[in-house]
C-alpha cells in the first residue's frame, strides 16, 4: 500500500512538474513586481519636491544649486539612526563625504563646514568629521516619507550625525551648505 502511495505522489509529480515551476516562477515574479510597485509609490510622495534646491558654496561663493532630483540621482543610501538614544528610524539620504567629492571641493584647503536653515540660523561642524565615511548625512526621506510629509518642522533636507544620539542635534530645514 505504501509503494502504491508514493508511485501515485512521484506520478502526480512528474505529471505537474512544470506548472509547480511555472507557479514558482509566477510567485518570484509577483514579489519583485510588488516591492517595484511600493517602490515606485514612495518615490512618487517623494518626486512633489523634487524641485526644492540647495545651494551649496565654497568660502561664501556659490558653486552650484542641486535640487532633490539631481541629490536623489547622485545615489541615496539607506542607513538607521537614533532619533532619541532609544528609538530608531531609517533614513534615506547622501552622505555629505559623497556630496562634496561630486562637487569637486578640495577638503585639504578647508576645515569647516557651516550649514544654513531656512531661517538664516547657522550652525557649523568640523569638515573632518563630515568626511568620515558614511557618518553625516544630508537626508532627504524618513521612514519611506519625504522629511516634510514626516515632520513639517524637518524642512525638505536635514543634516543628521549617525554619532549624535539625540534628534535636537538635528540641522533641519537646511537651505546653504557652506565649505569654510
Amino acid at each position: 500500500m505504501m509503494r502504491k502511495k508514493k508511485n501515485s505522489i512521484k506520478k502526480n509529480f512528474n505529471k505537474n512538474k512544470y506548472n509547480i515551476i511555472l507557479i514558482i516562477i509566477a510567485i518570484i515574479f509577483a514579489v519583485f513586481l510588488l516591492a517595484n510597485i511600493i517602490d515606485n509609490i514612495s518615490n512618487k510622495n517623494l518626486s512633489k519636491y523634487d524641485n526644492e534646491m540647495i545651494v551649496i558654496k565654497n568660502k561664501d561663493n556659490e558653486i552650484t544649486s542641486l535640487s532633490l532630483r539631481d541629490i536623489r540621482k547622485m545615489g541615496g543610501q539607506n542607513s538607521k539612526i537614533n532619533q532619541h538614544s532609544d528609538v530608531v528610524i531609517d533614513i534615506e539620504g547622501l552622505s555629505l563625504d559623497r556630496l562634496i567629492n561630486k562637487v569637486d571641493i578640495d577638503p585639504n584647503l578647508n576645515n569647516i563646514i557651516e550649514f544654513i536653515d531656512g531661517k538664516g540660523n547657522k550652525t557649523s561642524i568640523a569638515l573632518e568629521s563630515a568626511l568620515e565615511v558614511d557618518r553625516v548625512y544630508l537626508v532627504y526621506k524618513t521612514i519611506n516619507k519625504a522629511n516634510i510629509d514626516f515632520d513639517k518642522k524637518l524642512g525638505v533636507f536635514y543634516v543628521v550625525d549617525k554619532q549624535q544620539k539625540d534628534a535636537n542635534k538635528w540641522i533641519k530645514n537646511v537651505k546653504i551648505i557652506n565649505i569654510k
